[in-house]
């Protein structure tokens, strides 16, 4: 069975290690997976303590962003916020920052 980040289009119940294939950065999947997911916009690729991708993705906190299939968060310019899960910041009120 492939570990989480990593998958496999065998068809067979129990496929070696060494036939899978290591999924592409601002993509998950969990162990076993016969694909790759894209993280969705104002989520970003989680890595493993091992620095594998893991099976699922992590949310961007307030303050930043992040497009569909990321592998990072962007922090937010000067002038500009956002809220959990954004995919674009917005600008800040007058007065406001």
């Amino acid at each position: 069975m492939c570990p989480t980040g990593t998958y496999s289009t065998a068809r067979l119940a129990t496929v070696e290690t060494t036939n899978c294939t290591v999924c592409f950065a601002g993509t998950y999947s969990p162990e076993g997976s016969s694909g790759c997911t894209n993280c969705d916009p104002g989520e970003r690729s989680f890595y493993e303590a091992d620095g594998r991708l893991g099976g699922h993705c992590l949310v961007c906190p307030g303050g930043k962003y992040s497009a569909m299939r990321s592998d990072s968060c962007s922090i937010c310019a000067a002038g500009t916020a956002s809220t959990n899960y954004s995919e674009a910041c917005y600008s800040c009120f007058p007065g406001k920052y």
